[in-house]
């Protein structure tokens, strides 16, 4: 069965603000017709940094995209999950260290996500913690849906919610 996505229609951001944000950059992805992938060069919890991403759906149809940390030390694939973003979405997350050493990447935002989110945020495996202080981020286009698909239509925000990201995550 042969898949026909369209290029990606999101733009990545590492947001900065004054207190505490690591390194400003803004990435646009696809806006000459052929992106599919936005590299972020540079994260770090190290001394209580926090790196704030905003990820953001510029197109009229759901992107499912893969977002994956990679650690510094070794570019080991350290935490990842898939982002269901409807048309015009916009999804603010940032990534931090816990007090007890998790590293975390957190959200209060709503938009659907698979897995799930654990009390509002991904918290980064034991096993792949060492030298994931500081790393990069992978942002993939995994695919361009319809709106009338099953994903799309779940993943459509009504009065700021989405319908219902349980039968999303279904689909994965």
């Amino acid at each position: 069965m042969r898949n026909n996505f369209k290029p990606l229609g999101i733009v990545a951001a590492v947001a900065a603000v004054t207190a505490g944000y690591a390194h400003a950059q803004q990435l646009q992805v696809s806006n000459n017709g052929f992106g599919d992938l936005a590299l972020v060069p540079y994260y770090t919890v190290n001394d209580d940094y926090i790196t704030g991403i905003h990820i953001i759906n510029s197109s009229d149809m759901t992107q499912v995209v893969k977002v994956r940390m990679r650690r510094g030390a070794d570019s080991m694939d350290a935490l990842d999950f898939n982002l269901i973003l409807s048309p015009q979405d916009m999804w603010v997350g940032f990534i931090n260290e816990e007090d007890n050493g998790d590293i975390t990447f957190n959200t209060a935002d709503n938009s659907c996500t698979a897995p799930a989110l654990t009390d509002g945020k991904f918290t980064m495996p034991e096993i792949y913690r060492e030298g994931a202080e500081e790393g990069y981020l992978e942002f993939i286009s995994m695919g361009e849906i319809p709106v009338t698909s099953a994903i799309g239509y779940a993943s459509k925000h009504v009065n700021g919610v989405p319908r219902d990201c349980a039968g999303v995550r279904s689909n994965f």
